[in-house]
């Protein structure tokens, strides 16, 4: 079964990335330029406003934001799966899992993109230097994609059938921006709300992202097991909703 689900799922993968760049003049370079976009706004606003230096804070927060990204887009990607393909799903016979998946491979392809803009200007730009550390991105990176999508897919088996849960999907992700530490340094706030914070396995991945990209060392041990622990569950209890609810996804 896990074959057919893993061709399905590829298959609907390239599919949502052919229709999403179908009528764009630059396609694929979106994926590299968004980012950037998103960098340059935020690194003048905040370096500004935490009074941080511009290039420093700039290396900081773009890899924040390379992890980010990875969350919010597979969230409302994943999240969204069920509603996208529902003409598929009443047409063909499908293993209903291939949906979500489907999204969450196209998602993990704009991750690729991020993390050529990162490598680009995060290198020549920013003064990051790479080390054999760095490359354990990749595995952070699709931790993260892991972790989320158990949770988009609790919100997909909902979302398929109440539009409120797309409302309240936005507000969850506004608020999960602010709750880790995607745009200030964990450093500058308070240890007891730090210690808060610290709960979200999503302040974990970040951290691991910025240690290997930034300093060229090796995520702690503690964090690591925490993450792919986190990990393991949340894909675990998604499937569980998303399989329990399944016979909802189909019109009548």
């Amino acid at each position: 079964m896990l074959p057919e689900v893993l061709r399905a799922s590829l298959i609907i993968a390239w599919k949502n990335i052919k229709v999403e760049y179908r009528n764009s003049l630059l396609g694929f370079l979106w994926s590299f330029i968004h980012p950037l976009g998103l960098l340059a706004v935020f690194a003048l606003v905040f370096s500004a406003i935490l009074g941080l230096d511009l290039r420093e804070y700039g290396a900081y927060l773009l890899v924040g934001l390379t992890v980010w990204r990875t969350i919010a887009h597979c969230t409302t990607q994943v999240m969204s799966s069920v509603r996208q393909q529902r003409a598929l799903i009443n047409s063909t016979p499908i293993h209903m899992l291939s949906i979500p998946l489907g999204n969450a491979f196209s998602s993990l392809f704009h991750s690729m993109g991020d993390l050529l803009a990162l490598l680009v200007v995060g290198v020549l730009v920013l003064g990051i230097k790479l080390t054999p550390a760095s490359t354990l991105i990749i595995p952070v990176l699709l931790v993260t994609h892991v972790f989320t999508l158990g949770i988009a897919m609790a919100l997909a088996s909902f979302y398929a059938e109440y539009d409120d849960v797309g409302y309240l999907a936005d507000i969850y992700l506004n608020l999960l921006f602010f709750s880790v530490p995607v745009v200030y340094p964990l450093d500058n706030i308070s240890p007891l709300l730090k210690r808060a914070i610290l709960i979200n396995p999503y302040t974990h991945m970040l951290t691991m992202a910025r240690s290997v990209v930034l300093q060229g060392a090796l995520p702690q041990a503690s964090s690591i097991a925490y993450t792919l622990l986190a990990s393991i569950a949340s894909l675990a209890a998604g499937y569980l909703i998303f399989k329990s609810r399944e016979e909802r996804y189909y019109l009548g």
